[in-house]
């Protein structure tokens, strides 16, 4: 019996321990490109439980990394690709707020010029009215995302602390 519980506590908390290291390689991405191809070939590696979760991270990944393949074309096709995967994530599950948050922190980041960043208003506005819904693991990512930031006014950083 005992040996039992233990294999369903150790099979249950896997799919928590593959998020959080994506969360933690995404959280870092952005730094250098050793992260971003790290973070890049960890999404990749295989699927994960949270369909919708792994194509918003997956597109993520594919946005990060196009700032540092080379051609402006293949470039752009990597970009291209992982917006259109994010977005699909978010229309699979608009009401996850960790989805869009991973939609903000890549729109946030994006140059103007890319024009993707129709969303940062709407996705800005439902963290601020969700985020005392969630789980801590992703009010811990969330607040310390904006503390960072300068997007955030002062009232909107208290409201997400």
């Amino acid at each position: 019996m005992k040996s039992i519980l233990l294999t369903l506590v150790l099979f249950l908390s896997i799919p928590s321990n593959e998020i959080n290291e994506i969360r933690l390689a995404f959280k870092d991405a952005s730094k250098n490109e050793e992260n971003a191809r790290a973070f890049y070939d960890l999404v990749k590696s295989e699927k994960y439980s949270d369909e919708v979760l792994y194509t918003a991270y997956n597109g993520a990944s594919e946005v990060i990394l196009s700032k540092y393949i080379d051609g402006s074309m293949e470039k752009l096709k990597y970009f291209k690709q992982g917006a259109k995967k994010i977005d699909k994530a978010v229309d699979q599950d608009e009401m996850n707020i960790e989805v869009r948050f991973v939609r903000l922190v890549i729109q946030m980041n994006t140059p103007e010029f890319l024009n993707y960043n129709e969303n940062i208003d709407e996705d800005k506005e439902y963290l601020l009215n969700h985020y005392s819904n969630c789980s801590n693991s992703i009010k811990k990512m969330i607040s310390e995302y904006v503390s960072m930031s300068d997007s955030f006014s002062t009232e909107e950083k208290k409201q997400l602390k």
